[in-house]
């Protein structure tokens, strides 16, 4: 009987001690989540300010816009969210676009495309891909922009993201593809079916591509009409002021009006373009106003005139592969006319070799492969949701049921736990003096274990003054004796000095053995980086860690290892490599840790400095992980480092 009492007070106990945990868990968790939501909140709102900046100010303040790419990438690299990752790459593309720098912009835009293909963010994978098209097709990529193309469509369409702003950009591509293949009526279908009855952005860009198209068929009183309508709709958007948009259509209607013999207003439209190109430092679409300008002279036999605006259109077109094309081959005629046979052979050279990488059959084909490929698959997909919707229906009813059914047995499991609990309070307060009898116990041992503890932060400080001690005095003393006897020449004094060279030793790893692990009281993280951090202010150093926190958690023993292959690393390249800067990047795949450094030093031969001692001992040391280390490295070229580590996480 005594029993069944005492198990009935314990289990009385542990449901009023749950219930109070229940509600402190829930408070603490509700609080938890709010902070981390306003503050997740508060970055947001900040990222999208940047965000919106960048789109707004790109033409205006390049400046500024560079700036503030930079703030984006600290905050994603901060809470190391993949949508901020992606906007950053996709910003730093836009301005690299802007000032030029082709090659650089590519690269973000690749960087934004492999992050949000990997975390399935379809939308911002779309824009990434469409904005990437842009310099791929004025490059005279298109079977590349057909691939990245039509496998963002196939993205949108399986995800469900359909009639997006992403959507319609990608299928104006495809219209552009189709005009490639001139396959003009069915991008004019494309971009009328677009269409709104509004003067709005995107009608001022549909409208300048039916421009186009109807210039390629010769229909050029109804690419005229077509390109004022575009100016009017860019003019109203921009509330009057002059931009790219507008500065481009005013290259297409003079190209009408001189293909249509209207050569005063084309050169006038010329001349508009490059001023308002001028005026806004934008050097996309400069070297085709000088083209075309160039065309003007021609026809008023200004041979001169006309090779000094075709070099500047060279100059300006290295990334406009038609316009490149086409200067070329008129500076070949114009040094013919002057009988300069050396630069008429040059840039004829120069415009066939242009002419043999551009779009081919081949490509044509593959682009046609890809827009059947992607027409079947969306008739499939629209058959199969038409079926899912029936199987939805009856779905949906089955589910009601079932909650139904759920929500009748929690009220049974909830009324049984009220009674259940009533009966327990009851039974509770007949045992409360032997509770709390039972409270006392559990105070009196919770004091035992806190002087445990306090005695062993005692110990523990008790062996870092003996370590310090060892270190300060012994350890001195030894030295000294060993330095004056080495003087005597004696054997008994060099046994002598060899045991006291032994104890001394003894005595250093004794000393050391008591210290704590500067790993166990400091974040991984900051080590390394305060390692990368150089004593010589001439080398700039920056640190990467992706994702910092799980990095932070990997296995001690490859903390203590990496951090020391880290370390022989820096101290080689602040020897020898004569750098400015170093970059050290941690990155954790899955279950193994990728390191890079890469400095930007004079290199070395790595065949060379294979038998150095301080590569051999790095070597030993990612061999004893299992890892592999592989250097690329050149005399007068930057060194990288990649070092992949197998089994990193705990």
């Amino acid at each position: 009987m005594q029993k069944k009492v005492n198990s009935i007070a314990h289990t009385s106990r542990f449901l009023v001690i749950f219930q109070e945990m229940k509600s402190i868990i829930l408070i603490l968790l509700i609080s938890s989540i709010h902070c981390f939501g306003q503050q997740s909140k508060k970055d947001s709102i900040v990222f999208q300010e940047y965000w919106t900046f960048i789109k707004s100010n790109l033409e205006k303040d390049i400046d500024s816009c560079e700036r503030i790419t930079k703030k984006m990438l600290l905050l994603s690299q901060e809470r190391e969210k993949s949508t901020y990752w992606i906007k950053s790459y996709i910003s730093i593309g836009l301005v690299e676009k802007i000032k030029n720098n082709v090659f650089a912009s590519k690269q973000a835009y690749r960087n934004a495309m492999h992050i949000s293909d990997t975390s399935n963010n379809h939308i911002l994978y779309g824009n990434t891909v469409y904005c990437l098209g842009t310099l791929l097709s004025d490059e005279g990529k298109l079977d590349s922009v057909a691939i990245i193309t039509y496998k963002a469509l196939d993205k949108l369409l399986l995800s469900n993201k359909k009639n997006t702003s992403i959507e319609l950009r990608l299928n104006y591509r495809v219209a552009e593809l189709e005009i490639r293949l001139k396959n003009y009526d069915k991008a004019i279908k494309i971009y009328k079916s677009h269409l709104t009855d509004e003067y709005s952005k995107r009608n001022g860009y549909l409208y300048g591509c039916l421009g186009a198209i109807y210039h390629q068929k010769k229909e050029y009183q109804n690419a005229i009409t077509a390109n004022l309508q575009s100016l009017n709709a860019y003019r109203k958007d921009s509330l009057g002021k002059e931009n790219h948009n507008i500065a481009i259509i005013h290259l297409n209607l003079g190209e009408t009006y001189l293909d249509n013999n209207q050569t005063d207003l084309a050169e006038v439209n010329f001349k508009k373009a490059l001023e308002i190109l001028t005026e806004n430092h934008i050097d996309i679409g400069l070297g085709s106003a000088y083209f075309h300008l160039s065309r003007i002279e021609n026809l008023k036999n200004s041979t001169q005139k006309e090779k000094k605006l075709l070099k500047k259109a060279v100059s300006l077109s290295k990334n406009n592969i038609e316009i490149l094309e086409s200067a070329h081959f008129n500076l070949a005629i114009a040094y013919a006319k002057s009988n300069d046979i050396g630069n008429k052979n040059k840039h004829l050279d120069l415009y066939n070799k242009i002419k043999d990488s551009t779009f081919s059959l081949t490509r044509a084909k593959t682009i046609d492969e890809l827009n059947a490929k992607y027409n079947n698959s969306k008739n499939k997909l629209e058959i199969k949701r038409l079926e899912e919707i029936n199987t939805n229906e009856r779905r949906t009813k089955i589910i009601f049921l079932v909650f139904l059914i759920t929500i009748s047995l929690l009220l049974v499991v909830i009324t049984f736990l009220y009674k259940q609990r009533n009966r327990s309070l009851k039974i509770l307060h007949e045992n409360q003096i032997k509770l709390k009898n039972e409270e006392l116990q559990n105070t009196i041992t919770v004091l035992k274990n806190e002087t445990i503890q306090t005695e062993i932060t005692n110990i523990n400080k008790e062996r870092e003054r003996i370590s310090r001690d060892l270190h300060e005095s012994i350890s001195g003393n030894l030295a000294a004796i060993k330095l004056k006897l080495i003087s005597y020449d004696n054997v008994n004094l060099k046994n002598i000095i060899a045991n006291i060279d032994d104890t001394y030793h003894e005595v250093r790893a004794i000393s050391h053995n008591l210290k704590p692990s500067k790993f166990s009281n400091n974040s991984f993280n900051l080590l390394i980086e305060q390692l990368c951090v150089s004593p010589n202010l001439k080398i700039k150093s920056n640190v990467f860690f992706y994702p910092k926190k799980e990095i932070n958690d990997i296995r001690e023993i490859i903390k203590i290892e990496v951090y020391k292959i880290i370390q022989e690393i820096i101290n080689n390249i602040h020897k020898h490599a004569k750098a400015t800067t170093i970059e050290v990047s941690l990155t954790l795949h899955q279950n193994y840790l990728n390191i890079i450094i890469e400095d930007n030093g004079i290199g070395f031969s790595s065949s060379k400095t294979t038998n150095g001692i301080g590569l051999a001992n790095i070597r030993a040391r990612i061999k004893e992980l299992n890892g592999e280390i592989i250097i690329d490295s050149k005399i007068n070229y930057h060194t990288i480092i990649n070092i992949k580590i197998p089994d990193a996480k705990k």
